[in-house]
Order: C-alpha cells, then sequence, then structure tokens
C-alpha cells in the first residue's frame, strides 16, 4: 500500500514539471506559425487524448517517464523546408523553441516560490497570538490568544520570522519569552524539546500589499538561484569524485520524497514540486545531445561555423547522447534498488 501512495505522488508530480517543460516547446513552436502534430505527457499507450482545432493531438500515457512535442521536421534528419516546418526555421527561433522547456519549468519554479513566500512567510505573520488551542504546550505554560511576543531570550522580536530566528539560535534546553498582556509585561520559560508553536496561528503582520509583492518576487528570484547553484554544484562534485555516485537518484527515490513531501503538507509538496522543477530545467540544459542543451550546443557550434553539421554526424552526437542518458537512467534505477533494499 505503501508503494502505491508513494507512486500516486510520484505521479502529480511528474504530470505537472512535465506538462509545463513541454508546454514551454509548444507555445514558442505555435508562436514561430510550426506545426505541431502531438503533445504527450508521459510515454506509451495513451490513458487520454484530445485532438484540438489545429490538428494537434494531446495525449496523456500510461508511462509517467517523460513527455514530447512531436513537430513538423523535429527529426535531426528532416529536409523539410515548407515554412511551417521546424528544420526552416532560423537558428534563433529553434534555440528559443528547444530553450522553451527549460524556461517554462524556471517560470513554474519562480511562481511556487513566490506564492510560498507570499502565503506562508512567518515574515508577514506579527508575533501575537490569534488562535491557541487548549491542549497546546505554551497554554498550559500559562501563555494566551492576544499575548504579543516581545522578545526571545533578550532578543527584541518584531514579527514570526524573528521568533523563529531566536528559537533556532538557542542552544540551551529553555527558552524564555517576554510577553505582553493588556499593558502587562510577563516571561514564560519553554522547553525547547516541546513542539512550542504546533496548532496555533498568529496575527498577519500590517505590511503594505506592494511591500508584500516585491518581498515575495525577490525571495522567490533569489531561492531559485540558490537552488540552481546547488544543482550545478552538485553536478560539479558528482564529476569531480567529491560525492557519491550512489546520490544519483531515480524514479523510486522521486517517489519517495514526493509522498514524504505530500504528507508534511501543502506547502512542503509545492516546494519539492518547484526544486524538482528547477533541477529538471538544469539537467535539460545539459550539453548532451537528446537534451536540450545538447541541441542547443549544436545550434550554437551551427551559428558559430556558420552552416549546418552534416545530418551523419548529428545522428552519431545523438545516438552516443541516447547511450549516455539511457546508462545513467539504469545507474540511477539500480541505485534506488540498492536504497530501497537498505
Amino acid at each position: 500500500m505503501q508503494v502505491y501512495a508513494n507512486f500516486y505522488w510520484f505521479i502529480f508530480v511528474v504530470i505537472v514539471v512535465v506538462f509545463f517543460h513541454e508546454m514551454g516547446h509548444f507555445i514558442f513552436a505555435r508562436l514561430f506559425g510550426v506545426k505541431v502534430y502531438r503533445f504527450s505527457v508521459g510515454m506509451g499507450p495513451n490513458l487520454l487524448k484530445y485532438k484540438d482545432s489545429k490538428g494537434a493531438l494531446w495525449t496523456l500515457s500510461i508511462f509517467p517517464i517523460g513527455g514530447f512535442v512531436k513537430m513538423k521536421g523535429g527529426s535531426i534528419l528532416s529536409n523539410d523546408t515548407e515554412s511551417d516546418s521546424l528544420a526552416s526555421q532560423s537558428l534563433i527561433k529553434k534555440s528559443i523553441i528547444v530553450f522553451g522547456g527549460p524556461l517554462a519549468n524556471i517560470l513554474l519554479s519562480l511562481f511556487i516560490f513566490f506564492f510560498i513566500f507570499y502565503i506562508f512567510d512567518p515574515q508577514f505573520k506579527s508575533s501575537t497570538i490569534k488562535f491557541l488551542p487548549e491542549e497546546s504546550y505554551i497554554y498550559k505554560v500559562g501563555m494566551r490568544e492576544g499575548d504579543t511576543i516581545l522578545s526571545v531570550d533578550s532578543q527584541d522580536v518584531g514579527n514570526f520570522s524573528d521568533v523563529i530566528k531566536g528559537i533556532f539560535s538557542n542552544t540551551n534546553n529553555y527558552i524564555l519569552f517576554d510577553v505582553i498582556r493588556d499593558g502587562e509585561l510577563l516571561r514564560f520559560q519553554l522547553a525547547r524539546s516541546i513542539n512550542i508553536f504546533g496548532n496555533l496561528e498568529f496575527w498577519p503582520n500590517e505590511i503594505g500589499f506592494f511591500s508584500k509583492i516585491t518581498f515575495s518576487m525577490s525571495s522567490s528570484v533569489t531561492y531559485c538561484y540558490k537552488t540552481a547553484i546547488q544543482m550545478i554544484s552538485g553536478i560539479s562534485d558528482l564529476l569531480s569524485g567529491e560525492n557519491s555516485k550512489d546520490d544519483i537518484g531515480g524514479p523510486l527515490r522521486i517517489a519517495s520524497y514526493s509522498m514524504k513531501a505530500a504528507h508534511a503538507g501543502a506547502r512542503s509538496l509545492f516546494f519539492f514540486i518547484a526544486v524538482f522543477s528547477m533541477n529538471l530545467a538544469l539537467i535539460n540544459l545539459l550539453p548532451i545531445p537528446v537534451l536540450d542543451g545538447g541541441q542547443l550546443a549544436i545550434y550554437a557550434i551551427e551559428g558559430i561555423k556558420g552552416s549546418e553539421l552534416s545530418k551523419k554526424f548529428k545522428s552519431i552526437l545523438f545516438g552516443i547522447g541516447g547511450i549516455v542518458v539511457i546508462c545513467i537512467m539504469f545507474f540511477a534505477i539500480f541505485n534506488d534498488i540498492r536504497w530501497l533494499m537498505s
């Protein structure tokens, strides 16, 4: 039953992230007048299908292991010169269509991180308690609804974010809270080992709408940047041997992380989707033929060279790239099985 639950959330996460990736390719293809034959999320037999007014077949397939957008003239061996063919487009337009997939994943990550910061960021909550259930630890200690926390271990606080920072900067077994109630200053000593803020709510902070928007936007950009740097650093360490190759995970590990994130709540699930989407964008930008990054590298070489690479040479490159990707996938699945067995 646990395995089925894992894959339920894995399928949900993959469908969301892959859909946005392929939609990036699709939108730019349509924008530049390239005919699209098929838009697919997943591989194998179709579960659902729909044909739009322009003749493109939209499908949801049974195996959630990627997706694709089939375009006219999309093959590397295509000689199609018609205006609605991908092969006939300029290098700039072809590059934009290819880059559209990773770009869509990056934008998805930015939007989700923005949503998380806008809705959940503790900076937007005051240090005044709004709701406090009687069974909670801090109620039994003596705190009440309407209490405003002024300091944590003598560190002044102005919002819920400051309260959290005060708690985590403390290494003692007990934490001192200075609270004001009806003009009276009270002090409470709380045990660090207890879940202090379980099941209670704080009043929202008085902060301007545009200030909240600006903060959430800048924070989402910063977090996407940090996620990207962490991913690039991880790949670099893996190639240099500083990180173990056992760290490479596949669908089973992603399924497990998806389930854990879902069980931790909506915030954790969306956070995982954002990180996974950013990672997918960066992986696809690796300069390996068959990946978006490999195609972009070929277009860059052709632009510098001033002419198209031979179809035979590109076919060889894509064959090597396909073997590399398949080997990585099998290695990741092998690691997953070992991880599951342990």
